[in-house]
């Protein structure tokens, strides 16, 4: 078990020393060394070396900073909150454009070693791609609850109108099956999931919450109306008591609330 982490560690210690050289001392491992040496002192705890990264190689204590956010998420929600962190936003805005380029190099150049360094450390080397991702990514439904900020009861009511019965009594669930009902909840019919294009849409969507009620709906489809909100409810029950969807709970996610809002004759703006 030693002998194992002490590889790991190796692995790691010598990618870093390379990367760090490539990108501050113009590829030169003695400078690195002795600007160590001169900064032994900054490497006796985890605050202080956080402080050295960040002020001499903050590239690198980006990636340090955005592994442990990444570490700590729990889901796609976190990730899309993740977009908004303003200590990742400022620290990207200052690394300057040939620090980026350098690490594409490193990157493209090395790629495979890691890939097989990983694959390896899992015992996944020579397996096919779904069941390095089963092994890679599992969670449940109280997770995906708590996620969407509802109970389980309510998770199961928004599973069995969307998908019938195929989640029914599940308790792990895997990577493709999580995506799938991810998008089902959070997006709208026919929208794909694309943070490169949409990230500013799923922001305003997340700042308006992730799970809506029937009087939100009275809220979204009838903006300056003078009737008070009960009597909007009983009008509103009227005009969609056909419709299962709005029958079956009194909590749906983004992707219901925008059909019931457009049957009812007007659009969400997020």
């Amino acid at each position: 078990m030693i002998e194992k982490k002490s590889q790991e560690n190796n692995f790691f210690i010598d990618y870093n020393i390379e990367l760090i050289a490539n990108l501050y001392f113009e590829g030169d491992k003695t400078r690195l060394a002795e600007f160590f040496y001169n900064n032994i002192n900054s490497l006796e705890t985890i605050e202080k070396v956080d402080v050295l990264l960040e002020n001499n190689f903050p590239l690198l204590f980006l990636f340090k900073l955005l592994s442990k956010r990444m570490t700590e998420a729990s889901g796609i929600v976190d990730l899309i909150k993740l977009s908004s962190d303003k200590k990742l936003q400022d620290l990207v805005s200052e690394i300057p454009k040939e620090h980026w380029n350098v690490f594409d190099d490193f990157y493209l150049k090395n790629k495979e070693s890691f890939r097989n360094f990983f694959l390896s450390e899992l015992k996944i080397l020579n397996l096919e791609e779904e069941i390095i991702k089963k092994k890679l990514f599992s969670t449940n439904k109280t997770n995906i609850a708590s996620e969407f900020g509802v109970d389980i009861k309510t998770l199961n009511k928004w599973l069995n109108i969307l998908f019938n019965d195929r989640f029914k009594g599940v308790r792990k669930i895997y990577y493709d099956d999580y995506i799938e009902i991810f998008k089902a909840l959070f997006l709208a019919k026919g929208e794909k999931l694309d943070f490169s294009k949409n990230i500013n849409i799923y922001r305003k969507r997340l700042s308006k919450g992730l799970k809506h009620r029937k009087k939100d709906i009275v809220k979204y489809t009838n903006e300056g109306s003078s009737l008070d909100v009960s009597t909007l409810l009983k009008i509103q029950k009227e005009e969609l008591s056909k419709n299962n969807y709005y029958l079956f709970t009194d909590v749906f996610p983004y992707s219901i609330t925008k059909l019931l809002v457009e049957e009812l004759g007007d659009e969400m703006e997020f």
